[in-house]
């Protein structure tokens, strides 16, 4: 993940001017510094590797469903055969 830099001073002396208190200041600047933020870059790469698994999928459930009709007509011409 990338980081991003806060001068958490700044920040904090910013939001006490219009209005909070330091200790709403400070919980806030803390919330900010402790978190890790997604960017534009990271989060199109986690959904090119969704759409990877989800094509792998996709390929797979057809493999199946394919194979799946197969046997139901081997199963069908079997009881015809019977007939």
């Amino acid at each position: 993940m990338n980081t991003i830099t806060f001068d958490t001073h700044k920040i904090i002396t910013k939001l006490t001017q219009r209005g909070f208190s330091k200790d709403q200041a400070e919980g806030m600047v803390e919330v900010l510094t402790e978190n890790e933020f997604v960017t534009e870059s990271a989060l199109e790469k986690q959904t090119l590797i969704l759409r990877a698994e989800i094509a792998t999928v996709k390929t797979e459930m057809i493999k199946w469903t394919a194979g799946m009709l197969i046997a139901q007509a081997a199963v069908i011409v079997a009881l015809l055969e019977l007939i």
